[in-house]
């Protein structure tokens, strides 16, 4: 169950406190949604870091009303509400623009956009990427290709996977045609997506490739990598060094593998209850279950 699940009416609040840090949660259906966070005296104001898909948009793809209505009443306190997710600009859920995010990390770390202003950028030189191509299509794996302006997939081999096969269709049924990278060549490579079946050498591919690229693990068929050195809190470090923020006052939420950089990298991680459970052992809070 995702934190937007969880922000129903007839919500019934709770409180933590936590080294003078108090925070005000609605618990309904089983879960937990940080509704405000204040602090007890002084003037000091925390950010608080949000993954998208399964924290702030639940399965449905949908965000309750109440949830802009908590991330509102952060804001209206002095708190920096932010976006810190592993998609490209150009995935960015569109009801996440009916909430005023401060600011929005993506792509891991990549691109970062503060009050609609891009502030920094990072992704692949033209060669790393054809290395990773050419030997993607040696070890008999597909390669989904991710971008600011858009995305691109090379299935040479005809594999299916769950995660990649809907982010095509999501992209084909809002009109933007997913093409193979040779016919998209105004696409600047932020991240890949590798994914394989039994025929693939994913050894031989991993092996090649981690001198050039963080290698997240998010399903026994599907890795992401953006480059070396690039994840969730390497684009906090960024934020919190450029704003004099200590990433001991800040907080996470997040539910998966991909967030795990975040979760140990900020003072106050949260992680939902459905997430895996080496997640789940990172966090100060868990959303419980019922």
């Amino acid at each position: 169950m995702s934190t937007a699940d969880c922000i129903c009416d007839a919500a019934q609040a709770y409180s933590w406190q936590r080294d003078r840090i108090m925070i005000n949660v609605q618990q309904a259906a089983g879960s937990l949604l940080l509704a405000v966070l204040q602090r007890n005296g002084g003037n000091a104001y925390e950010y608080a870091f949000f993954d998208v898909d399964g924290t702030i948009v639940c399965e449905a793809g949908t965000i309750p009303k109440s949830t802009t209505e908590a991330i509102r009443a952060l804001q209206k306190q002095g708190h920096r509400c932010i976006i810190n997710t592993e998609k490209p600009l150009a995935d960015i859920y569109s009801p996440l623009s009916d909430i005023p995010w401060d600011v929005y990390i993506c792509a891991c770390g990549q691109d970062i956009f503060w009050e609609g202003q891009h502030i920094f950028r990072q992704g692949f030189e033209p060669a790393v990427c054809e290395k990773i191509i050419e030997m993607a299509k040696k070890c008999r794996g597909g390669l989904y290709y991710e971008s600011p302006n858009g995305v691109a997939i090379d299935n040479w081999f005809d594999i299916r996977n769950s995660e990649i096969d809907a982010a095509v269709q999501r992209f084909n049924g809002q009109g933007i045609p997913v093409r193979s990278l040779a016919q998209s060549p105004e696409l600047r490579m932020e991240k890949f997506c590798f994914f394989y079946d039994e025929s693939s050498d994913k050894k031989a591919f991993l092996d090649f490739i981690r001198p050039y690229c963080t290698v997240i693990k998010r399903d026994p068929s599907f890795y992401e990598l953006p480059p070396a050195g690039c994840s969730k809190a390497s684009g906090i470090q960024f934020l919190c060094e450029l704003s004099h923020i200590s990433p001991q006052d800040c907080y996470a939420f997040g539910d998966s593998q991909n967030d795990v950089a975040m979760l140990r990298y900020l003072g106050h991680p949260v992680v939902m209850q459905h997430a895996p459970e080496d997640v789940r052992q990172l966090a100060e809070w868990v959303a419980p279950s019922p």
